[in-house]
């Protein structure tokens, strides 16, 4: 390879950058120091979903995002999923937390088949905890 500047062929790597689209090979030349960069691939990298959807513009939403706002299910879910073993939370504090109790529909999401294992009810109050911890108290006959 020779330098663009001067035509030495006394040009030496400097390294490599990353740029948005592609990554670039950077050369200098030993004779007049004249630097310049070449692709070395030129295919675009293609970035990970997550930071995709975190450039969105202004005002528009991922499927995820959507889903953590309206979908209350998700919502429910997702909520129950984080509950650590050995720990218990009331529905009605859980539906307080998501800011969903008394919302239309709010009852069909919780009564969804998938929640069904992390329920249990004892003196009429429902309890959601992780899936383990609460098959425990449905066989000791704690919860039913």
């Amino acid at each position: 390879m020779n330098c663009k500047k001067c035509g030495s062929d006394k040009v030496q790597k400097d390294g490599t950058r990353s740029r948005k689209k592609f990554k670039v090979q950077q050369y200098v030349c030993a004779v007049c120091g004249y630097g310049w960069n070449e692709r070395i691939n030129p295919e675009p990298v293609i970035e990970p979903v997550s930071e995709v959807q975190a450039k969105l513009p202004e005002g528009m939403l991922s499927e995820e995002q959507l889903r953590q706002k309206h979908d209350m299910f998700f919502m429910v879910f997702s909520y129950v999923k984080k509950i650590p073993t050995g720990k218990y939370v009331e529905e009605s504090q859980m539906l307080r937390e998501l800011s969903i109790i008394g919302k239309p529909r709010y009852r069909d999401s919780i009564s969804r088949p998938e929640l069904k294992e992390y329920r249990g009810k004892v003196d009429g109050t429902i309890y959601y905890g992780e899936l383990q911890s609460i098959k425990k108290l449905k066989n000791e006959g704690v919860l039913q």
